[in-house]
This record gives C-alpha cells, sequence and structure tokens, in this order.
C-alpha cells in the first residue's frame, strides 16, 4: 500500500488500518491484509477510508536462504520447518524458541552469484579470475530518488496486529517495508506511533544505495530510514566489499558506521587479508572509509598495527598518498619513499615521489600526465643536492644534480603524427 503525506506520526494509523481489515477487536491474534484502503483526512482530523483496489503488487521479498532453486525458479519446501500448507504465520517472539533460519554457507544470503550462474551481461563486468559477483536482486523502487521524508511508504506482511491502547502495530510473515530506494525485511516488525520508529527481528536485511546489511535484529527509524543492525554482515555490491560487525549503523546518507568490524574485498570464504578495526566507517558519496584501532590480518595473522586509517571503498581516483616504500641499500642507505597522488582532472593528474636517502638527501621526483583528443604525454623532472662523499672525487663534480624529460604523441589527423621524446640531465653520472 502506498502511504503519502501527511508527515509519518500523522499517517501512522493510516499506516495501520491500511494493513489490516477494519481493526478487528484484539482477541483476533491476526488478520490477513488483503486489502488496500484510499484515506484523506476529514474535517474533524480523522482518517475517512474507503477499499481501493490495488494499482500494483506489494514488493516481493526474494529468496535469500541457501537452498538451491530450480530451473522453473521454484525453491524446494523446507521440511525442517515444521510448518505445514495454510498454517497462519507466527510472531517469531511467539515461536517458542523455533529457531530462525540461519545464514547461507554459500553467502547467497549477501547476494554472491556463483560465476556458473552468472547472466552472459554480468560476466562482461566480472573479472576473469573471479568466481562470482555481487548481485543485487532487481526490485521495486530500488533507483528511487526521492527523499526519505517525501518518499510513500509501502508495507506487506503475511499478518499483521493493531494494539490501539498502545499504539503499536505488529506485522509477521515475511515482512517488507519500503520507502523510496530503502527497502527493509524481516521476520517481524512491531512499528511505534509515538516513538516513530521500527523494531525488526528475525532475518533482518536493509537494502540502499547498491549496499546491503543483514542482521538478527534491527532499529529503524521510520522517518529518516536511519537504521542499527545487530550482529550484522554487510556487503557493498559493485565495490565487492563485505565485512561483519557488532552492529552497523546505517546513517541518513547512506553512510555506514561499523562497531568492531572488519572489511576486505576477498572473495567469500578467501580471507586474504582483512582489516579489522573499533570503528570502521564507510561514505559512498566520497568513495571512502576511515577507521580506528586498525589491525591487518593476513591469513588471519596480524601482521600491521595503525591507530587511524583512510582509504578508498571504490574504483575512483582520488587525491592522496599511495603505499610508501620502505628499504636500504650501499648506496643510499636507509630509504623511504612516500609518493602523492595528485587528481586533477579526468584528462591530466600528477604524482610527487619525495625519496628520502640516508647517505644522499632528499630527492624530490614528479610526474604531470595529460590526454587530449588527438595527444597523449608527460612530463618528468627529478632533483637531487647529492651529499655522497665519493662523488667529490669525479670530475666535473657539482652537488646539484637534476633531470627533466618530455614524451608526446600525437597528430592532427591520422596522416599527420607527432612524436616527441626529450631528456635534459645534469651530469653523465
Amino acid at each position: 500500500m502506498a502511504l503519502k503525506s501527511p508527515a509519518f506520526r500523522k499517517k501512522f494509523p493510516l499506516l495501520v488500518t491500511g494493513s489490516l481489515l477494519a481493526l478487528q477487536p484484539l482477541a483476533s491474534s491476526f488478520v490477513v491484509a488483503a486489502q488496500q484502503y484510499d484515506c484523506s483526512v476529514s474535517a474533524s482530523g480523522a482518517w475517512d477510508c474507503a477499499p481501493k483496489t490495488p494499482a500494483a503488487a506489494l514488493p516481493p521479498r526474494p529468496v535469500h536462504d541457501g537452498s538451491a532453486v530450480s530451473d522453473s525458479g521454484a525453491a524446494p519446501a523446507d521440511s525442517s520447518s515444521g510448518e505445514e500448507a495454510g498454517e497462519k504465520p507466527m510472531l517469531v517472539t511467539e515461536a517458542k524458541g523455533r529457531g530462525l533460519k540461519s545464514r547461507s554457507a554459500d553467502y547467497s544470503h549477501l547476494d554472491w552469484v556463483p560465476r556458473e550462474n552468472l547472466t552472459p551481461a554480468q560476466l562482461a563486468e566480472t573479472g576473469p579470475y573471479c568466481s562470482g559477483a555481487y548481485i543485487e536482486p532487481t526490485r521495486p523502487g530500488m533507483n528511487d530518488k526521492t527523499a526519505k521524508s517525501d518518499a510513500p511508504t509501502f508495507l506487506g506482511a503475511k499478518a499483521s496486529r493493531y494494539q490501539q491502547e498502545e499504539q503499536v502495530a505488529t506485522l509477521a510473515g515475511d515482512v517488507v517495508m519500503r520507502q523510496g530506494s530503502m527497502q527493509v525485511e524481516a521476520d517481524e516488525a512491531s512499528l511505534y506511533q509515538a516513538e516513530n520508529r521500527g523494531e525488526l527481528s528475525g532475518n533482518v536485511r536493509v537494502r540502499d544505495n547498491g549496499a546491503l546489511i543483514v542482521g538478527d535484529h534491527a532499529d529503524v527509524q521510520l522517518d529518516t530510514g536511519e537504521a542499527k543492525v545487530d550482529n550484522a554482515e554487510y556487503v557493498m555490491h559493485k565495490s565487492r566489499i563485505r565485512g561483519n560487525a557488532l552492529y552497523a549503523k546505517r546513517a541518513e546518507n547512506a553512510i555506514i558506521r561499523l562497531k568492531d568490524g572488519t572489511y576486505t574485498t576477498c572473495e567469500p570464504n578467501s580471507n586474504a587479508w582483512t582489516l579489522k578495526g573499533n570503528n570502521i566507517t564507510l561514505n559512498p558519496a566520497t568513495g571512502f572509509g576511515t577507521a580506528t584501532n586498525v589491525t591487518l590480518r593476513v591469513k588471519d595473522i596480524p601482521v600491521l598495527y595503525t591507530p587511524y586509517i583512510y582509504f578508498p571503498i571504490d574504483d575512483r581516483r582520488q587525491s592522496g598518498f599511495l603505499p610508501p616504500t620502505i628499504g636500504s641499500g650501499s648506496d643510499t642507505g636507509f630509504l623511504l619513499v612516500t609518493p602523492y597522488y595528485f587528481n586533477l582532472a579526468p584528462n591530466y593528474d600528477a604524482t610527487l615521489y619525495p625519496r628520502y636517502m640516508s647517505k644522499r638527501g632528499m630527492l624530490m621526483e614528479g610526474e604531470f600526465r595529460y590526454l587530449t583528443k588527438s595527444s597523449e604525454g608527460q612530463f618528468g623532472a627529478a632533483y637531487l643536492n647529492d651529499e655522497e662523499d665519493e662523488r667529490a672525487k669525479q670530475s666535473d663534480y657539482s652537488k646539484t644534480r637534476y633531470m627533466y624529460n618530455w614524451q608526446h604523441k600525437g597528430g592532427l589527423d591520422s596522416r599527420v603524427l607527432t612524436e616527441v621524446d626529450y631528456t635534459k640531465i645534469s651530469d653523465p653520472y
């Protein structure tokens, strides 16, 4: 059902009324939501509702468990559930200890699709050595750009119950809530009018902006879309990033914050390397993440610790430091290189290479690259105030040493081509 303005706090009775059949007495535990209503605010301020034929089906809840799917698309029956056909949905809290569905060992709960199951279009976007890809299933509203505060809310469940005095609505059985591009799924949901929030339990999934968070329990702020998911796993599909956390928070601006979380781009069941930090923040808008008290683990063995790290989470070019080089040699002594990359424009960039050598001093080196419709090339330069004592014995000795060069290829058309390769050095040594 679609819920429109006024604001959620005012439209909450509509949300509940639309999912019940005329608010049956509380003695009836469940009422199947089989009809939608077209409601408007009357002169007295109450809701005036009339039955309405649904214009479109409620958003479907995708199959996420690890069971195999047949060629026809039908999933095999779950013989372990103990539920018979036609049995009414049961609240998780009333299940008397019945276990929830476990997360799949093949990572299908994180939308992982093995390579042999990818379509030709998906294979074309997947690396030749990748064993699969994270594929977000198509769903209604996934590309909706409407602000959460302006977007209608859609609800779907197999059964529902409303406690009028407490102003609490409870939904059970394949609960789906969609607002704008965000979709939340769970086994059970309780919606609190006074606090304008929802609590979800059992097989929780929060989807938005190409990211998925799964967990056991979630608190969702219904007017902003902010969510906290406990015992969480997450994936960012395009960036092939995944991890887990004690809990994950999704902010209103789609930033993901992880408490005691992990971060890796390794494929499922292959944690060749992992970042583990107390607080990890992933910002899809900037393409960067930060983490504090971070340990780099290789095959689950800690190899490096840093109190803070700033790292890219996608393939966008960004200005910043590149991985340093540390070493030593008989000519240079201790060596440290800390390159810095400048993302100046889509068609040109620059890199600076400060190189410290304990025996020779500081070497400053840099390059500038450019690309146009008809040409490409680069400038390079280096300067060193050489402090090596042995060079004083050479003829034409000078401590000041430099080099610069220009390489260029281009042409006015396919018949007139130009090529430049020019280098100037201060001395031949």
